[in-house]
């Protein structure tokens, strides 16, 4: 029995189970989609004897892409593709990615194109033949099998992805570590653009009645970010929301007063010199006293960051304050 006339036993025109239809369709049957099924997905897969795969993804059952990036027959690996197509196989955990997918992966019996599966950022594969996209039991086994045979692009990119997820989570740990502990509730919230930070500010001036201490802890909070000055999550512009709550005239008192740290430092360059003082309040950057000014200049310049350099040049150097 071909593959096409096990789906048709598994079809009927409502999408039951109960009569075969005539399939005649290279993608799929001609038949209403239904829920992703292990069963199915086995079904179809027992009379594979060839898989190619093509870049960029699949729309509307067909490969996107040209370019056949791997073309085998080989019955090892085809047994083995099989074991990486296992999906999890509970509807609460279908879905339906927003993308295309990343590669096209047709199953062939034979020389007949029996189906078309999409795969999508390793995790998950998209059927024609299925209303939702169904989660793999080990995507890595996948993106493992692809590489082996030379499709190496998916792995490398599904490995560099999490690290930058492991790297995003490392800084937001540092960021909230170095948070006031006065502020730790409001976390949940300080991914959002319209956060009030009223509260914010009283909570600040409960833990820290003296005005000066109270900057200063803000200081060492904006000194805490990931690195960069611009180009930074969203979580990093509330400090700074909250030091443009004071007079500039404040802030350079408070900083003043005690030794710089390091941190605060970084905080207060930042801040000068970042894009939201410029743009408010950028004539007062004459009330920075001429050895501060220097001071915060010659941390930004030791800075890893060009970005952060220039913008600290720009902010900071003695040619900006020559009229």
């Amino acid at each position: 029995m071909t593959i096409k006339h096990r789906l048709a036993k598994l079809f009927g025109e409502d999408g039951s189970s109960s009569e075969a239809v005539d399939v005649d369709q290279e993608q799929r049957p001609e038949a209403t989609p239904v829920e992703p099924s292990q069963d199915m997905l086995t079904s179809m897969l027992t009379g594979v004897t060839r898989a190619r795969v093509l870049e960029d993804g699949v729309l509307d059952g067909s490969a996107m892409g040209m370019t056949v990036l791997l073309d085998t027959a080989d019955k090892r690996s085809i047994r083995a593709l099989r074991r990486c197509l296992e999906i999890v196989d509970d509807p609460r955990s279908f879905g339906h990615c927003m993308c295309l997918g990343d590669l096209a992966i047709e199953l062939y019996d034979e020389s007949e194109l029996v189906a078309t599966i999409g795969m999508h950022h390793g995790r998950s594969i998209r059927w024609h033949a299925w209303k939702h996209d169904a989660l793999l039991q080990d995507g890595l086994a996948l993106l493992g099998w692809l590489a082996d045979r030379g499709v190496t692009g998916p792995k490398d990119q599904h490995e560099s992805a999490r690290r930058l997820s492991w790297e995003y989570e490392e800084a937001a740990g540092r960021w909230r570590q170095a948070m006031p502990q006065c502020l730790a509730s409001f976390w949940p919230r300080m991914h959002e653009f319209d956060l009030d930070l009223d509260p914010m500010h009283q909570a600040l001036e409960a833990a820290h009645p003296d005005r000066t201490t109270r900057i200063l802890a803000v200081f060492e909070w904006f000194g805490a970010g990931k690195g960069p000055w611009s180009g930074y999550p969203s979580y990093e512009s509330v400090p700074e929301q909250l030091l443009l709550g004071y007079a500039t005239a404040e802030l350079v008192v408070a900083l003043t007063k005690t030794p710089p740290t390091a941190a605060r430092l970084e905080g207060a360059a930042r801040f000068f010199a970042g894009w939201e003082f410029r743009r408010k309040r950028k004539r007062e950057l004459r009330q920075i006293p001429p050895a501060l000014r220097q001071k915060l200049l010659e941390h930004a310049l030791t800075s890893a960051g060009a970005g952060n350099r220039e913008r600290a040049k720009a902010a900071f150097g003695d040619e900006c304050f020559d009229v």
